[in-house]
């Protein structure tokens, strides 16, 4: 009986337990394994390539970042969450990799070798203070392919930095699944 009654008392109060989760207990429960998980194996597969920036497997990544920002709510930081920019490089050969020299844009651009359009992902959450800004950032872009190599040839980049590309996106959720808005503006530049 006594079971009985603590069991009843526990149904009817719940609603009353739900209500009384803090904001911030509600942006932490969004925080997952799961969803790290999936993030992390998406942007670390073969398929991407590498992710070597300003090449189709970083485009794609852009692209997949900023569909989980708009999934999120998560608005653009200006008229679109790319922007878009131009890198320079010349190559030279060091054990099989290309490398980008060391010296100043102006030099590159009288060698260059290569230009590379490349584009970068800012998502912004406003804030109450829409003066102050706050940044979480990682980079999604990692080393490519190198086919110098024997057997794999890809750097997937599991840890650099697919894993920092999934911890940004999991806060940015967290944030808006807390229901409060930041006391600054928030924004996550990928």
């Amino acid at each position: 009986m006594k079971k009985n009654m603590l069991l009843l008392s526990l149904l009817c109060n719940f609603p009353l337990l739900l209500s009384a989760q803090t904001n911030v207990e509600k942006g932490l429960q969004s925080i997952n394994r799961s969803s790290a998980e999936a993030a992390i194996n998406f942007l670390a597969s073969d398929e991407l390539q590498g992710r070597e920036a300003g090449f189709h497997g970083s485009r794609v990544t852009s692209e997949y970042i900023v569909s989980l920002l708009q999934w999120m709510g998560v608005s653009p930081l200006a008229d679109s969450y790319f922007q878009p920019f131009d890198a320079y490089r010349k190559e030279r050969q060091k054990k099989g990799r290309l490398e980008v020299h060391p010296d100043s844009i102006a030099k590159l651009k009288q060698e260059v070798h290569q230009k590379l359009s490349m584009r970068n992902v800012l998502g912004m959450i406003p804030g109450k203070n829409t003066k102050e800004y706050v940044i979480v950032g990682a980079h999604f872009d990692h080393l490519g392919i190198d086919p110098a190599l024997d057997g794999d040839q890809i750097y997937n980049g599991a840890d650099d930095n697919a894993s920092g590309v999934s911890a940004v996106l999991q806060i940015a959720r967290a944030f808006l699944a807390s229901g409060q808005q930041p006391e600054r503006n928030v924004i996550f530049a990928f």
